[in-house]
C-alpha cells in the first residue's frame, strides 16, 4: 500500500509533523514573486515540493513543558509518490484556541554549500483562523478527518483526537512556478498572551523542476 518513508519523517509526532507541513503551505505561497525570491535561485517554474526529512528543533526552540502527547505515521501512496497519507493520535492537555501565533524561519541552501540562515521569516497570529479562512477546504478536510465537523471551530478543549488517512493532495491553488532551491523551515507554535512555545517542528524539502524532460526550465529575470 506504500513506500518506505524517507529517513527522519517515521516515529516523528504528529506535531511535529502538523507544524512543518501547514508552514510548507504557507511557504509555498510566500515565495512567490517577491523580490527576496531572486536570491534563491537561477532558476524558476512549474514545480513540486519534494519532502527530505524531519529534524528536531534546537534545544532553545522546543517548549519547555509536555501540553500534548502525540504520534503519527506518514506514508507515501502507493500510485502516486506525491501524494502522502497521514493517520494519527494525539492527547492535548490545555486548550487549544486561536491564541496560537506561528513563527517560521526559513533558511535556503546556498549555491556553494551551507545554509544561509534566516533568509527569510513568517509571523502568523490567529493561526488556526488564518488556516480556517484562506483554506477553507483544507480546514474542512482535516476536521473531518478528526471526525469532527468540516466547519468545526478554532477551539480546541483538552482530550484525544485522531486523524485516520488523510491525504496530501489538498484543493490549493498554489502558485504555477516557483524559484526552485532547498530549504529548511523551523516553525514554532506559540502561545500569543504568554509567548509559551507550545510545539516546534522542523522540516527539510525542495521546489523542484515538475517534469524534467518536458518542462522548460526559465533564466532568473534581471
Amino acid at each position: 500500500m506504500s513506500s518506505k518513508l524517507p529517513k527522519g519523517i517515521a516515529g516523528k509526532s504528529i506535531y511535529h509533523f502538523a507544524c512543518a507541513a501547514a508552514s510548507v503551505v504557507a511557504v509555498i505561497s510566500l515565495l512567490t514573486g517577491s523580490t527576496a525570491d531572486r536570491q534563491i535561485s537561477e532558476f524558476w517554474g512549474p514545480f513540486k515540493a519534494v519532502p527530505s526529512h524531519l529534524e528536531d528543533c534546537p534545544e532553545e526552540s522546543r517548549p519547555r513543558r509536555k501540553v500534548y502527547n502525540a504520534s503519527a505515521r506518514v506514508y507515501r501512496d502507493r500510485h502516486n509518490v506525491d501524494v502522502w497519507h497521514l493517520t494519527g493520535n494525539a492527547t492535548s492537555y490545555i486548550v487549544v484556541d486561536d491564541n496560537i501565533t506561528m513563527d517560521a524561519i526559513i533558511d535556503s541552501w546556498g549555491s556553494n554549500g551551507g545554509w544561509k540562515m534566516n533568509f527569510y521569516r513568517m509571523h502568523v497570529p490567529k493561526v488556526f483562523t488564518f488556516w480556517r479562512t484562506g483554506w477553507p477546504s483544507v480546514w474542512g478536510k482535516i476536521m473531518s478527518a478528526a471526525s469532527l465537523p468540516p466547519d468545526h471551530g478554532t477551539t480546541f478543549p483538552p482530550g484525544n483526537y485522531s486523524i485516520k488517512d488523510i491525504t496530501s493532495d489538498f484543493d490549493v491553488h498554489y502558485p504555477k512556478k516557483i524559484f526552485y532551491g532547498k530549504f529548511r523551515l523551523t516553525a514554532q507554535m506559540k502561545n500569543s498572551v504568554t509567548g509559551e512555545v507550545l510545539a516546534c517542528g522542523r522540516a527539510i524539502f525542495s521546489f523542484v523542476p515538475k517534469t524534467a524532460k518536458t518542462v522548460a526550465v526559465h533564466s532568473k529575470p534581471k
